[in-house]
């Protein structure tokens, strides 16, 4: 909560009566509601103070250089120059903190229009003095140019549930010369940096126009892939009219294990980096907390199994907290960062375990998971064989229901519940996280037999974030019969699915985290597509519906995606995953590479999980550089084709394999190698294809994104 403060007239008095150079000057603070009459006006300049009870100034000195005869004080606005805390070189201001999970202290400061002039800039030192410790640490120096205030926002995670006193102080820039080295500081703020994001998130910069980034690889194996066109890549998105990025954060890569648990630094660094890179475009960043898939050291353990474990496990229900406050301590360091969400479709696979597990292993998951306890805390064993026809004499003896038994409507209502209390506890440590909720109806069958929709509405308020999280995509409230829309049939049916979410969540605002007004995944061919010479008609229309119900929306597939089954493909990590011999890593301006020597090899298990789509046609490519015709084969499962290159750049080959559960490569010359692909699919998001050509939707979305006001 924002807590305006004032400085109370006995502060003013210490001030007046202070003459001795270099005393520290304490100026008590208070809340407006603790003051009426002449006070309010003086308080009124510390609006925009806020998280701390007091502050200090230090240095503070008589000094005839200034209107204020001081080094260092609280002045008052005058004429266009905003009030503030007026610091000299040597001076600064400080305060006793406590911090929090996500405390983050943002200053905006300037140096005084009045010598901007003459000044040749100063720099402010951010320092944090940790109770029981001797020396200062140093958080950051940053420089301040001239009058223009700049907003500095330092993350203080890593100090988390400790005491202790921030000091800002003003020293003069590197020449040494304090002339006209009045900083100006206009706001102090300590707190979560909830303002920050729930600004971004809310309308700050306007609608979220965002795109998932995938690079030039996809989803499940993008942490390790080189970025190498990171710039060119975001440049393009700005171009386009968006203004923000979602990243995918799959758990087990980032924490690799839970007992104990770890993390995986490199790809942390990479999120840094990325980060880092997002703000240098003007792009803000939500991020998808827990993506349940990737490669990481998938032939040790599969990404899958925690998902499951986690419903029921306390020990792994912590270790997701402390990947939630570790994520969002990194997250909370940048000023672009504005806000993440978890999704039902992670967690999703417990709901099909009745269907892929024995009896004996469906009793023995529904007592680990905690829902024969839950179901004998709202049921009569009587009140579940009557009602559900369950057939039991002990609650020892309830399973994880099938998908079409009338117990369903249980299960369903337990994961939804379980999902709640994860949100709820995860936003302790990641403040205002979301869910993408599921709105599409689930069918079950009661004990007559007839057939039951199931509503997850329950969950749409999403506990204490500010904003629900959504995909929607064109099917939804159609029969998926393999139909055909016009442009004003699908608005509609977008109006009426997006105004009965916001009638159930407490009315607040969504986010499209995926918006499919268009998809070609497989197994969903007969789902309802708009007519494809209508699609830039919805597109140039629905602008009016976002704005209504909506803070934002998220393309899926910005570049069209090959569902690669290989882990890093292009060698930005080196050797990892790869199986070699007489092959070694070779670095081309930056880029890595693999030379595969003649009569060596490079080799990689594809563990049968990475095999999304069933598809037996696959489609093999990479770059390649060669010294004249040169044989290489391909091997895939079973499957081997040679293929002779004469010419260095890309190459592809077909195969038609059951089982690619192997893969290798191999030459009878020495060959350079990179970007390695092996799929079966291609996701097509309708704007630019895998060479990054133009497709029919881009012109839609450009039209869409800047009458949206995106930038």
């Amino acid at each position: 909560m924002k807590n305006k403060i004032r400085i109370l007239a006995s502060g003013i008095a210490i001030l007046l009566a202070s003459y001795l150079i270099g005393q520290n000057i304490i100026l008590p603070l208070r809340s407006p509601e603790a003051s009426e009459g002449p006070t309010a006006a003086i308080g009124e300049a510390f609006d925009w103070i806020e998280g701390f009870d007091n502050l200090e100034l230090y240095g503070y000195g008589e000094t005839d250089d200034n209107p204020w005869s001081s080094t260092v004080a609280k002045i008052d606005a005058s004429g266009e120059v905003p009030g503030g805390i007026f610091i000299t070189s040597g001076t600064g201001v400080g305060a006793n903190v406590e911090l929090k999970e996500g405390s983050t202290l943002e200053i905006s400061a300037g140096i005084h229009p009045w010598v901007a002039e003459y000044s040749d800039g100063a720099v402010l030192e951010i320092q944090y003095l940790e109770s029981g410790k001797k020396e200062s640490k140093l958080l950051g120096e940053y420089e301040i140019k001239d009058q223009t205030q700049v907003t500095i926002e330092v993350g203080l995670g890593e100090y988390a549930n400790t005491k202790g006193i921030i000091k800002v102080i003003c020293s003069a820039e590197k020449s040494g010369d304090s002339s006209g080295d009045w900083i100006l500081i206009t706001r102090m703020s300590l707190g979560d940096g909830m303002h920050r994001q729930e600004g971004l998130i809310n309308g700050q910069r306007g609608f979220l126009c965002s795109v998932h980034y995938f690079a030039d690889e996809w989803p499940i194996n993008f942490w390790s892939c080189e970025l190498l066109d990171i710039d060119q890549d975001f440049e393009q998105i700005v171009s386009d009219g968006f203004n923000s990025i979602i990243l995918v954060v799959p758990w087990r890569e980032f924490q690799p294990t839970f007992s104990p648990v770890s993390y995986n630094e490199d790809a942390l660094e990479k999120l840094h980096m990325i980060m880092e890179k997002a703000e240098e475009y003007d792009l803000s960043v939500m991020v998808r907390v827990g993506y349940i898939w990737d490669y990481y050291q998938d032939e040790e353990s599969q990404c899958t199994e925690r998902f499951y474990d986690i419903v029921g496990d306390r020990g792994i229900q912590e270790a997701w907290l402390d990947y939630c406050a570790t994520l969002y301590r990194v997250l909370n360091e940048y000023p672009n960062f504005a806000g993440g969400f978890i999704t039902w479709e992670d967690f999703w696979a417990n709901i099909y375990l009745g269907d892929i597990l024995d009896e004996k292993e469906q009793k023995a998951r529904a007592g680990k998971t905690g829902f024969q306890e839950w179901i004998k805390d709202h049921y009569s064993i009587k009140q579940l064989n009557g009602q559900y026809g369950a057939a039991v004499k002990d609650y020892s003896e309830i399973g994880i229901p099938k998908r079409a038994d009338s117990m369903m409507e249980l299960w369903y209502a337990y994961i939804d519940e379980f999902l709640m209390r994860l949100l709820e506890e995860s936003q302790e440590y990641f403040p205002n996280l979301s869910m993408e909720v599921r709105t599409d109806w689930d069918i079950f069958h009661n004990v007559s037999g007839e057939q039951i929709y199931y509503k997850h509405d329950e969950t749409y308020s999403c506990a204490d974030s500010s904003f629900t999280s959504v995909m929607y995509g064109i099917p939804q409230g159609c029969l998926n019969q393999g139909e055909r829309l016009h442009y004003d049939e699908a608005m509609e049916k977008t109006e009426y699915i997006l105004g009965s979410i916001i009638e159930q969540n407490q009315k607040k605002p969504i986010y499209i985290d995926q918006f499919l007004f268009a998809d070609n995944t497989p197994g969903f061919e007969m789902n309802a597509q708009i007519y494809d010479n209508e699609l830039e008609d919805y597109l140039k229309n629905v602008d009016s519906i976002l704005e209504k119900y909506t803070l934002g929306y998220g393309v899926w597939a910005y570049k069209n995606y090959a569902a690669n089954l290989l882990y890093n493909p292009q060698f930005g990590k080196d050797m990892e995953g790869w199986g070699t011999d007489n092959s070694e890593i070779v670095v081309e301006e930056g880029n890595k590479k693999m030379r595969i020597r003649k009569g060596g090899q490079i080799s990689q298990t594809i563990p049968n999980l990475r095999i999304q789509y069933p598809s037996p046609q696959y489609s093999i490519s990479a770059d390649v550089i060669v010294e004249g015709d040169t044989n290489i084969t391909f091997v895939l499962g079973k499957e081997t084709k040679t293929v002779k290159v004469s010419d260095s750049g890309k190459i592809s080959v077909e195969l038609t394999v059951d089982t690619p559960d192997k893969f290798s490569i191999n030459a009878d010359k020495d060959i350079i190698i990179d970007n390695v692909k092996v799929y079966n699919h291609v996701q097509n998001g309708f704007l630019y294809d895998l060479e990054g050509n133009v497709q029919e939707a881009l012109d839609g979305i450009q039209y869409l994104n800047k009458h949206l006001g995106s930038r």
